[in-house]
This record gives C-alpha cells, structure tokens and sequence, in this order.
C-alpha cells in the first residue's frame, strides 16, 4: 500500500468519516483551509493509488460532479503503514499489546468470536 503524504491523509480522514460519497466541492467545505486544488490533485493521486474510488456523478447546481468513495478502511492503511515502521515487531505483539488495554468485555468477547472464526477459515484451508 502507497504512503500517502499529509494533504492525502487529511483528505482520507474526511472520506472516512463520511458515510455518503464525496465531491471535491464537498471536501472544501467540509475543511476550508484546503485549496480546491490541492484537493483535485489529492483526489487524482488517491485514484490512481486506488484509495478511492469514482462512486458517481451528481448534479451540482448547474455542473455535473464526481464523487468519490473510500476504497480501503482506516484499518486497513493503519495496519499496513504500521506494518512499514517497524518489521521487527510482530503481529502478536501488536495484538496483544490491544488486548491488554481494551477495558471493554464485550470487545474481548468480539475479539474471541473473530479469533475462532479466523482458526475455522485456517482449518478448512488446511483440510483442503
């Protein structure tokens, strides 16, 4: 997964916090101290990174206008820029690290569920 620079970043944290797809009209209002093009620009490289993706077009007054959606979850590129920090520290570690600070039960009874779940689409994997 691409690193993405600061302006990028800025950008994903607005799409993942929509829950509607997004025109570059409608980053600039959400975040004003942003420059519509910067915003085009972020958009385009987004694109081409595919961390984004073109969810339709929309009337917008008297234009039409794309609009966009987020293609990978705020885990996800989490996940794969803290995986390119450091290689010497393990998965297990990090997951555990969680785990130890998660004072909510019913997040480590979710946890549970999803480990069991995990070890089932292994087990079938290694069945086959």
């Amino acid at each position: 997964m691409k690193k993405l620079t600061k302006k990028q970043v800025e950008i994903m944290k607005i799409f993942w916090a929509s829950e509607h797809p997004l025109a570059a009209s409608d980053i600039l209002k959400l975040d004003e101290s942003m420059n519509i093009n910067t915003i085009r620009a972020s958009i385009q490289s987004l694109l081409k990174a595919d961390y984004i993706e073109v969810a339709g077009i929309e009337h917008r007054g008297n234009v039409l206008a794309r609009t966009y959606t987020s293609k990978i979850k705020i885990e996800e590129y989490i996940i794969s820029n803290f995986a390119g920090i450091n290689n010497k520290i393990s998965k297990k570690s990090l997951v555990a690290q969680f785990i130890k600070n998660e004072e909510d039960e019913e997040v480590i009874n979710e946890l549970e569920q999803e480990l069991k779940h995990r070890k089932e689409i292994l087990a079938k994997k290694r069945d086959n």
